[in-house]
């Protein structure tokens, strides 16, 4: 039931001419994105998917997840904004047969989202691409949100209880957004599985022996690799394999940017690398880092795959391409001098 209503609401607001709500304008219509909340006994997992009516109304469909039963609890609630601007949950549906018992750990989702909502909009002046800022909750206890105009939603990749703390009491899991209204979409998130990560080591991975230096041609863009590098294909775009333990240990490649994004400003390159983030369902939020070198803005993070292999990504955007480069974590932290200097040498 909750989703063919999903599907009539997505099909008359999500993709309408509606393009925006002023209080969570950090949201484009039809993203989504799940957040590991390990405040209790049982771990949760929290999600929601926004589709925005007007400047004032949202609709936004959540998801919970009891990690240790596996049950979820799926409804919605509508936020508007009251006089005053601030934002509010104005009603909530799908939760009529709710156990007594659930209701607490189910409502928190929805208490959770207008808390996010409320600490984004007070910092958004504050936030840059990497950030830490205390959300202040009593004389006694704050709680510390870790924000990045590099990531999606509300921007922020987790939350700690102290500011320099290895664990977190809130960790974004990952980002989505719909491309279409149809049950398939709907169901990619409803039936997002959460796994959380447990890195596999595949062993550090050394290199080829030495071998002599070459200078490639990609987009434009001169590099200096060496003879185990070997040219490949991907999307059309020129792109140079290292083979290892496997046949693609790293790449690297440089794609130019369709005429039809933008991307000189520095704004641009966070829009695009917010799309960017939000394409990749295997990310792990808590590993971007973002900065700007002069007028580019460079990206790594790591992605996890189903066998439990980390992947390294560094990117970096620039006004008229990308260089995008990847390797297995285990061979990048092995030689990453190696892969460095590679980048370094990267000129027009």
């Amino acid at each position: 039931m909750l989703k063919r209503l999903m599907i009539f609401i997505f099909c008359s607001l999500c993709f309408s001419a509606f393009a925006q709500q002023k209080y969570l304008s950090c949201i484009q219509n039809g993203e989504y994105a799940y957040f590991l909340d390990y405040r209790y006994k049982t771990t949760y997992a929290r999600g929601y998917l926004v589709a925005h009516y007007n400047e004032d109304t949202s609709y936004i469909f959540s998801n919970t997840i009891d990690m240790d039963s596996g049950e979820k609890y799926s409804y919605y609630f509508i936020t508007k904004l009251d006089d005053d601007g601030t934002i509010y949950i104005d009603s909530f549906g799908g939760l009529e047969n709710l156990q007594e018992d659930k209701k607490s750990a189910v409502f928190q989702t929805a208490v959770d989202f207008l808390n996010y909502a409320e600490m984004r909009k007070k910092s958004s002046s504050s936030i840059t691409e990497n950030c830490i800022l205390e959300d202040v909750w009593s004389d006694d206890f704050s709680l510390w949100y870790h924000f990045s105009t590099a990531v999606p939603f509300f921007g922020f990749t987790k939350i700690t209880s102290e500011k320099d703390s290895a664990g977190s009491v809130v960790e974004t899991y990952c980002f989505g957004r719909l491309s279409s209204v149809n049950e398939e979409d709907l169901n990619k998130f409803f039936n997002k599985e959460i796994v959380p990560v447990k890195e596999s080591v595949r062993g550090a991975s050394s290199l080829p022996s030495k071998a002599k230096k070459m200078t490639v041609n990609l987009n434009g863009y001169k590099v200096v690799l060496d003879e185990n590098w070997q040219k490949n294909s991907f999307e059309g775009n020129d792109t140079y394999w290292l083979a290892g333990q496997s046949f693609r240990d790293a790449q690297i490649m440089v794609e130019r940017f369709p005429e039809n994004i933008p991307s000189r400003t520095k704004e641009d390159k966070l829009a695009f690398n917010r799309l960017v983030v939000s394409a990749q369902s295997d990310i792990i939020p808590t590993s971007i880092k973002a900065w700007f070198d002069k007028n580019d803005l460079v990206v790594e993070y790591y992605n996890y795959q189903e066998n439990g292999w980390l992947t390294y990504s560094k990117m970096r955007i620039k006004d008229d391409c990308i260089i995008n480069f990847s390797a297995f974590k285990d061979t990048y932290d092995a030689n990453k001098e190696y892969f460095e200097k590679i980048l370094k040498s990267v000129k027009k």
